[in-house]
Parts: C-alpha cells; structure tokens; sequence
C-alpha cells in the first residue's frame, strides 16, 4: 500500500490545537459569567456588614446575635485571572493554528518560530496560572479561608467571619435572619461551579502546551516534511519533472 503523505498530520495537529483553543475560551466565558454573576448575587443580597445570627426558635431572643461578615476577594480573583489569560491563550491559539497552518509549507523556519510563540509559550503560561489557581482556589476551599470562615464559629457572639463569596452563599448565610434563600442557592452554584472549571481549565492547557512542544520537537526532526511515496516518484519521473 501507497504510504500515506505525513503532510497530513500537522494538519491533524492543528485541528487538535484549534479545538483546545475553542475548548479554553468556551471554558473561560462560563467562569466569567458564573464567578462575576455569582459575586454580584451576594455583594447585592449580602453586602460586607453586620447580620443576626439565628441559632434557636424565634421566640428566644437569647438565641440571636450579631456577626461581622467581609469578604476575601483573592480567590474570586485568581479564578478571574486564570480565565482571563486562558481565554488570551485560546484566541491566540486560534489564530496560530491558522497561521501555521498558512506559512508551514513556504517557510518551515517560519512555522517553528509560529508555533513557539503562538502555542508553546501562551500554553506555558495558561499551565503556570490554572495550576497555581487550582491550588490555592482548593486549599481555601478545604481550610474555610484559613480557618476565618468556620460555620460553628457563628455560635460565638460578635464573630467575624472573612470568607470567599462561596463560602459565605453554601455555607454562613443561611444561618443569618430572614435570609434570601433564592440568592444563596443563585449564588453558591454559580460561585461553586465556577471554582469546578478551573479543572478542566488546566487539563485543557496542560494539553494546549504539550501539543505545542510535541509539534515543535517534531518540526525540529523534520518529521511535518512531506515524504513521496514510490508510486509517486515513477509518476513524476514519467512526467519528466
């Protein structure tokens, strides 16, 4: 059998990158929608302040007392940030597969120094932030803020609680007087799974930078050159070429 040209696998490649870049924007747009509708929910429904802690029948006065909620806005952001620059690298992403895919078969030093800058280095990047994202949103997560926004801790009188948005919608807020259930529920899911994306966040840009360097390393050993079968050497022979 004729073996098949390997010019087609670059472009199975660029395809693959194209579809991760896609994958990295779509992904980006959920958590900036989810993250800052989720922030929005309870900075209006429950802005930084003081609230009645309910602990008991409403009947027992004794069974109520005031907390102190802020907010800590570092995990919020470092979701943000990683959306932000994953959705940069999708577009650029984007934009080189099509550029490389253009210029791979005039100019193969040219489609190097492509896919170094328009792959390699924004996936390099995307990776760096979503794994130090992933991290420290999920370590904040399971240590309640570093311990500043422990639900028992509202059975103290005057306590201040400093908790991101989630913590402060799944977890604090329905134990404050004549709460609004609809914002916590609103909230919490869209604040929660916001933070949930930052997974398939990293795997997508983990893919994206490995993609590039595989591409890359196969580039440099001349594996993306187009290799003529024998039948289509006799053809062109016979053609005089």
């Amino acid at each position: 059998m004729p073996r098949l040209p390997t010019i087609r696998l670059p472009t199975i490649l660029n395809s693959v990158a194209l579809t991760l870049s896609l994958t990295l924007i779509a992904l980006s747009t959920a958590i900036f929608y989810l993250t800052g509708h989720g922030m929005q929910l309870m900075d209006n429904a429950y802005p930084p302040g003081r609230y009645t802690w309910y602990r008991g029948p409403s009947w027992d006065m004794d069974s109520k007392h005031t907390v102190l909620l802020q907010y800590d806005s570092a995990n919020e952001g470092m979701i943000l940030a990683a959306g932000v620059v994953s959705c940069l690298a999708g577009l650029v992403g984007m934009g080189g597969a099509v550029a490389i895919f253009l210029t791979q078969e005039k100019s193969k030093a040219t489609s190097q120094k492509l896919i170094l800058s328009l792959r390699i280095l924004p996936g390099a990047l995307t990776f760096i932030i979503t794994f130090i994202a992933l991290i420290f949103t999920t370590v904040i997560f399971f240590n309640n803020n570093n311990g500043n926004c422990f639900w028992e801790d509202g059975y103290n009188p005057k306590t201040t609680f400093t908790c991101t948005r989630e913590q402060a919608a799944c977890n604090i807020g329905t134990y404050f007087q004549n709460s609004p259930w609809w914002a916590l529920q609103g909230a919490c899911g869209q604040t929660q799974t916001g933070r949930h994306l930052v997974a398939p966040l990293f795997v997508a840009s983990v893919l994206m930078f490995g993609l590039g360097v595989a591409t890359f390393v196969m580039g440099k050993k001349g594996q993306n050159e187009y290799v003529e079968s024998p039948d289509e050497r006799v053809e062109r022979l016979q053609r005089g070429e």
